[in-house]
């Protein structure tokens, strides 16, 4: 049995380690096909840009995995079905659950690879990426603005400029949206905003504030100035405050939030839940390329595999769907974060059972 064992999870190896690449490659590439527009039109330097989609490939890997498991444990399963040594190994004796043991130890394997990056690494690197974009827009302050376009400055000022001229770094017809806890919010405007060294600073703009009784008064100001390294990423790079976050900050996060007995900080238990069924669609995904491979995987076809890819397609659609249901509270934690692995491991589990 070993030397059967060790026979499957050699033709899982190369598949696993290829479409691993393959993915991670499609991920990050496709960071740098965003990057392409901003590169040219900014002048942005290549190598910060390629720091930056490096930075990415931690990340990218955490959602090729569950992928790359699933396609090595299919093509693995589906060389046994349309070379016909199938027959002669369950004629041996071989179980379906037996033979599923090496898929099984090559989920548990990218499980415990996705818990460690998603603990720490892919965390961290995001966090890195996101210091890289806030340097870059420093070098090239006008980087975060786009002409009628709102950005956020994570101070509470939105803002948005009629033009944008990088030759002499300023903005023109500018508008600042000024949100405040204790009171009515400010509407600034101004001709024009200038860059600084690390500031924008728009000079004696009017201010417009509503009262209140209900009236519109308006001001003159001495003027309005936004530190630019708080200024979060574009839409083009938006920020995942809690994805950026590693478990142990998660974890205190979700402390910090329960102070006298207080409900938890759903959000972040989210966050961790969903990180635990991204590790675990590894081993799920490994379980269900048996029986839908074995199923459709006769005669030298590949429909096993492509059905495999298309159940991939479908989790992660439903993934997504779900957790946009739990973070709203329409749905418990585990249902919105654990759901599709559960119905995909009964799924899995119910095949081997079918062709025991």
């Amino acid at each position: 049995m070993k030397r059967l064992d060790r026979y499957i999870l050699s033709e899982m190896v190369w598949p696993f380690v290829g479409g691993l690449a393959t993915f991670v490659v499609l991920i990050t590439g496709h960071m740098l096909f965003l990057a392409i527009e901003v590169i040219v039109e900014h002048h942005v330097p290549l190598g910060g840009v390629l720091r930056y989609i490096a930075y990415q490939v931690p990340g990218a890997a955490v959602m090729s995995l569950p992928v790359a498991s699933l396609l090595a444990s299919a093509l693995a399963l589906n060389r046994l079905a349309a070379d016909h040594e199938l027959p002669a190994v369950r004629t041996a004796g071989v179980s379906m659950a037996r033979l599923m043991a090496p898929a099984t130890a090559m989920g548990l394997i990218a499980t415990a690879a996705t818990l460690w990056l998603h603990a720490d690494l892919a965390p961290r690197a995001q966090q890195a990426a996101d210091q890289l974009l806030r340097n870059i827009v420093l070098q090239q302050r006008s980087l975060s603005f786009q002409p009628q376009r709102f950005i956020d400055t994570g101070r509470g000022v939105h803002f948005y400029a009629e033009t944008v001229d990088n030759r002499h770094d300023a903005l023109g017809s500018v508008y600042a949206f000024v949100v405040r806890d204790d009171a009515p919010p400010l509407l600034y405007w101004a001709a024009d905003a200038r860059f600084g060294a690390t500031s924008l600073t728009a000079r004696h703009p009017r201010a417009y504030l509503l009262t209140s009784s209900g009236q519109l008064s308006t001001m003159e100001a001495g003027q309005l100035e936004v530190n630019l390294s708080q200024i979060r990423p574009s839409a083009r790079y938006p920020s995942r405050q809690m994805q950026a976050e590693t478990f142990s900050e998660l974890w205190r996060r979700i402390a910090d939030s329960t102070p006298n007995g207080a409900p938890p900080n759903r959000q972040a238990l989210l966050e961790l839940h969903c990180r635990v069924a991204m590790a675990g669609a590894c081993l799920v995904f490994a379980l269900l390329s048996g029986p839908v491979a074995l199923r459709f995987g006769r005669g030298q076809s590949l429909v096993g595999v492509l059905v495999t890819i298309l159940v991939v397609f479908i989790y992660y659609v439903i993934m997504v769907w779900l957790r946009m249901l739990g973070n709203a509270g329409y749905l418990p934690l585990a249902v919105a974060a654990h759901g599709q692995n559960a119905v995909l491991a009964a799924v899995a589990l119910l095949g081997i059972w079918r062709q025991r």
